[in-house]
């Protein structure tokens, strides 16, 4: 039986393949004691009917084969672009793909749980983030003060995401053998926050740890 949605209050620590990073992250730290405000990650599971409808598209072999035969490891300007129309193309038609039956329902059983006038940050969470070696900071959507009338649709910007020619890019930098596209997302209640910062753990300029 796939799983298709974890709460991120679980007290059981998920697979990274499941979830991804953010969403790993998130339900480690609730684990912890931490104040994680609540929600869910829809996991890769929940993607994978569209995945596979999208890598046994025509139009995706005919770019993964272009993208793999090249031996440049960072293409030039102009097999760049080309990649980009093409992951376009791509993501226009993956834009179409029908809900089934129990990712409606999934939905829809949210929906009744959220509190009136309620606003999410529908984030991105990749299983290839946030690892010791690869980051992907800045390539996958999130979006943020969604409603709950739109969170089918931020659902959606972040799963087209991992359809970017960036993403492509970055995995071919990074001599990723896998070039299969893979995301799940957190659906997270948003706090009207007065304050927000970022904490880094070494200097971002010389990559200094002292």
């Amino acid at each position: 039986r796939s799983i298709m949605f974890v709460r991120l209050s679980t007290s059981e620590e998920q697979p990274l393949n499941l979830v991804g990073g953010k969403a790993a992250s998130l339900i480690r730290l609730h684990a912890a004691g931490l104040e994680v405000p609540d929600g869910i990650v829809l996991t890769t599971q929940f993607f994978e009917r569209w995945i596979a409808d999208v890598e046994g598209s025509e139009a995706w072999q005919k770019m993964i084969e272009a993208l793999v035969s090249s031996t440049a490891r960072m293409p030039g300007l102009e097999a760049r672009a080309r990649l980009g129309v093409q992951c376009g193309e791509i993501k226009q038609s993956a834009a179409q793909l029908p809900l089934s039956d129990e990712q409606r329902e999934l939905l829809a059983q949210f929906s009744s749980e959220s509190t009136e006038n309620a606003r999410y940050a529908v984030r991105s969470s990749s299983p290839e983030e946030d690892l010791a070696g690869t980051s992907f900071a800045g390539l996958y959507e999130s979006r943020l003060g969604v409603r709950e009338e739109e969170i089918e649709s931020a659902i959606r910007t972040c799963f087209l995401s991992c359809l970017d020619a960036r993403v492509l890019l970055y995995k071919r930098e990074m001599n990723f053998t896998n070039l299969s596209p893979a995301i799940a997302v957190v659906v997270q209640t948003q706090i009207p926050s007065e304050t927000a910062g970022v904490a880094f753990s070494l200097n971002p300029l010389t990559n200094d740890y002292d």
